[in-house]
Parts: C-alpha cells; sequence; structure tokens
C-alpha cells in the first residue's frame, strides 16, 4: 500500500514545487544560508523505516526546505515507547518536534517537556476562526492552563447517522443539530415498531453491529458525564453509585422497551430478523438491514458506507440507504461537549530544543491550508481547517463532524495515565462488560451489576 503510493506522492510533491516556484506558504522563502537538522521524535509507529512518516508529514517541507536536514527518531520498537521517547526528549541531541496522541500530553506537560504556543500564534497572526470547532476547542482542552501547546492538521470524529425513509414512515422529524440525548431517545421511540409478526424497527442503537459489545458503544453516552472507573491513585474503584446506576438503567431501560436492539443472545434470536439477514450482503449491521433509525457512525466509517452506496447496483440484496447526519446528541450539563474525538498528526516543540525556529516553521506548515489540501485522505480524515473539509463528493451535513466540543480528558478516564500508576486497571475496568451484559439479559438489577464490578475490580486493583 505504501509503496504503491509513492508515485502519486512524488508526482503531488513535483507539481506542488512547480505551483511554489520557491515561495514559501507564507511569504518569500530565504536564500539557504547554512545546512540545519532538525530532529523529529514520534512513539507511535509509522512502518520498519521512516519512508511513510516522511511521505505522509514531511516530504514538501523537505523539499522547499533543502538546506534542513530532517531526522526521524522513531522509539516504537522500544520495551516502552513513549518513556523512551521522553528519555530522548531530556537527553543529549533532543528532538525539536514531537509527535504525540493526546493521552500522552498530560505527563509531558508535568515534566515542562512542551513549550506552549501561544505566543507564536499570535505574532504569525494566526487565524483560528478558520479552524473546525472540534479541533480548536480540542487542542484548548489538553492542557490545565488553557494555553496551545500542540496543533493537530487532522482529526476523526463520529456524528449520528439516521435513516430518513424510517423517519417518513413514521411521520417525525429528522434529527438536527445539539440535540440532547433525551431528545434523541424521544425520537427512537416515536419511530419504534415493534408487533407480532413483524420484522422489528429499532429507534437508535449506540452502534450498528448486531452482536456490538454494549460496554464500550455506550462510552459515547457515559464519557461526556465525565463517569470516572477509578478513584485517584488507582487503587479502588467509584462505579457504584447513583450516576453509573443511572447510566446503566438508562441503556437497559431503552432495550427494554424496544428501542434499542436487545443484546445479542443465541439462544434467544428473532427467527424474522435472522431471515432477513440470512439473505443480506451485510446480516450483521442492522442499519444496513433498513432496520436501523438512528446510530452513532465515525467519519471513516460513514466513508465506507458511501463508497457502497457507489456500488450498491453490484452488491446483491443490498439497497442504497437515504441518510444524513446530525451532531452526536449532548448532555445537557455539557452542552456541546461530545466524545469520539481524535485528533490526528499532533505535533509539540520540545522545550529542551535546539532548533526551535526550524520546528516552529515546520508544524506552521503543516498546519496550513496549503498543506491540508494536498495531503488529507478524505476517507479517512478530516482536515482542521474548515476551507478545506470535503464530503467525499457526496452531499450531506458533513459540518456534524464538525461543529462539536470535544470533552476535556478527566484524569479518572486518561486510561493511558491510569495503567502508569496502576497496570491493573484494564482488567479491573474490563470487568464491567460481564456485569453490563449480564444485566441486559436480565439476570440481575444494574445496582447489583454495579456492586459486583466494584467488589470484584477493587480485588484486582488491590492485587
Amino acid at each position: 500500500m505504501i509503496k504503491r503510493n509513492l508515485l502519486t506522492v512524488s508526482l503531488t510533491i513535483i507539481l506542488f514545487a512547480i505551483m511554489m516556484t520557491a515561495c514559501a506558504f507564507n511569504g518569500q522563502e530565504a536564500k539557504p544560508v547554512q545546512e540545519r537538522t532538525l530532529r523529529i521524535a514520534t512513539s507511535e509507529g509509522f512502518g520498519e523505516d521512516d519512508e511513510y512518516f516522511r511521505m505522509k508529514y514531511t516530504n514538501i517541507f523537505e523539499y522547499n526546505h533543502p538546506n534542513i536536514h530532517l531526522e526521524i527518531m522513531d522509539t516504537h520498537l522500544e520495551e516502552d515507547p513513549f518513556h523512551s521517547m521522553l528519555q530522548l526528549m531530556e537527553g543529549a541531541d533532543p528532538p525539536d518536534v514531537v509527535m504525540l496522541n493526546a493521552n500522552q500530553m498530560s505527563e509531558m506537560l508535568e515534566k515542562n517537556l512542551l513549550s506552549p504556543l501561544d505566543s507564536r500564534l499570535v505574532d504569525a497572526k494566526y487565524d483560528f476562526s478558520n479552524y473546525v470547532p472540534a479541533v480548536y476547542e480540542g487542542i484548548r482542552n489538553l492542557s490545565p492552563d488553557g494555553q496551545i501547546y500542540a496543533m493537530a492538521p487532522l482529526f476523526n470524529s463520529s456524528a449520528l447517522l439516521y435513516n430518513k425513509q424510517i423517519f417518513d414512515d413514521a411521520g417525525v422529524p429528522y434529527p438536527h443539530d445539539n440535540m440532547t440525548w433525551d431528545e434523541t431517545f424521544e425520537l427512537a421511540r416515536r419511530i419504534s415498531s415493534k408487533q407480532d409478526g413483524k420484522i422489528p424497527i429499532y429507534g437508535f442503537s449506540f452502534n450498528p453491529q448486531r452482536r456490538q459489545d454494549t460496554f464500550s458503544a455506550m462510552r459515547v453516552y457515559t464519557d461526556p458525564l465525565q463517569l470516572n472507573y477509578v478513584n485517584a491513585t488507582v487503587d479502588a474503584m467509584t462505579v457504584d453509585n447513583g450516576n453509573w446506576e443511572k447510566a446503566w438503567n438508562t441503556v437497559y431501560q431503552l432495550q427494554e422497551q424496544g428501542i434499542t436492539p436487545p443484546v445479542h443472545d443465541p439462544n434467544n434470536l428473532n427467527p424474522l430478523i435472522e431471515s432477513l439477514a440470512s439473505d443480506s450482503a451485510f446480516p450483521n449491521d442492522y442499519f444496513k438491514l433498513g432496520l436501523l433509525g438512528m446510530t452513532i457512525i465515525s467519519y471513516d466509517q460513514l466513508n465506507r458506507l458511501i463508497d457502497l452506496d457507489a456500488h450498491a447496483d453490484q452488491i446483491p440484496n443490498y439497497s442504497r440507504i437515504d441518510w444524513d447526519v446530525a451532531t452526536i446528541p449532548c448532555h445537557p450539563e455539557y452542552p456541546g461537549a461530545v466524545s469520539n474525538v481524535e485528533l490526528q498528526g499532533l505535533m509539540a516543540i520540545n522545550t529542551r530544543a535546539t532548533n526551535p525556529q526550524d520546528a516552529w516553521s515546520f508544524i506552521r506548515f503543516i498546519n496550513s491550508p496549503t498543506w491540508a489540501k494536498i495531503k488529507i485522505d478524505h476517507h479517512s480524515q478530516l482536515s482542521a481547517y474548515k476551507q478545506v473539509v470535503n464530503s467525499s463528493g457526496r452531499d450531506y451535513h458533513v459540518e456534524a463532524f464538525c461543529n462539536i466540543k470535544p470533552i476535556g480528558l478527566s484524569s479518572g478516564l486518561d486510561e493511558y495515565r491510569l495503567e502508569q500508576i496502576n497496570p491493573t486497571v484494564t482488567e479491573a475496568v474490563d470487568l464491567g462488560r460481564t456485569e453490563l451484559r449480564k444485566v441486559m439479559l436480565g439476570k440481575q438489577s444494574t445496582k447489583d451489576g454495579l456492586k459486583a464490578w466494584q467488589e470484584q475490580g477493587n480485588d484486582i486493583l488491590r492485587q
């Protein structure tokens, strides 16, 4: 795949260079006066060598700055990639630029390893009104002091996907942006249909898959509520309380009322759905089966649906669905705040950088509309710039993926950080999956399920 794309990328670089004709993206390029080195560190892993990383992020910058030698410092093969990168940042010949993910930011800030970018942004007259809210709010939420320490040119997020025909048949208005979860569930109730001898229509599901993991899927609902799993010292669970019970009860009642599909139970299958699924090209997807009014879908998943629609006439037993999207619902106590926003290509400047000026030039360049227009893969990524957002040729409300406010990362939900404190936390949290399934199958109450999760989780955390 990488090699197959190299020719296309190379041609892109050549065309870009011709267009630029020695002009930088924002002013005239100064004549090279000396050879300089710019070191970029990553713990993410981009293949066996740095070829793919350069192809994705640096090759145009390198072409336009022949006097700057880029050295890629990749730690992904180390036993602890992230902490190996931290050691590089504090060692001799430190990287100037670091690529990181959102979960790694807090530890870097605590160690004072990242330089704030605000003054540089002011000097550059950066206009954040051109940024989509999902990215601008996202990068500000990454730091406790509200300053910007890193920038991301790309992102992925999710939206509320809905089947127009189901709403039309029920005579119910379509979903719209900025709905609350309660409003969404009420719409779902109005379009749901469950009658003896007929295939049911479900109003909503957190995930369209028939064998969905409810525990993971419902995080889009619980994470914005800041429902923590464990305490700050990660030696005790914090799930046996009224807030978690309310959330679990909500999800259980939606299923009991036929608003959401039942948890998959091989001993209790609906023969009408099984018959329909057996003839379908997508037997495990409620939405593609035409049985689901609304669900949560990521941008890259939606583009796979668009590809399917484009070839619907070539797919046996599949009909194109008339759909659109709205923003993910929110809780009234946290207006507009949603989860499922992933900042991609997040980069910052090391406080120990030996070449901070070129580091800023590089970060500024890959966070420009010029770079985005050439480099973005519209099938899996969205650009941080409004004018570059593209809907892959399909006329739909793509802004639903952009006009959102990512939740701030609660310390109780920062899984990477929690694992650094207590490596058993993942096992303790995963116990909730089993207990929630028992609740959804009617084998125990939500209160008993949360109590069991708390007690068993505590045993694991204290091992």
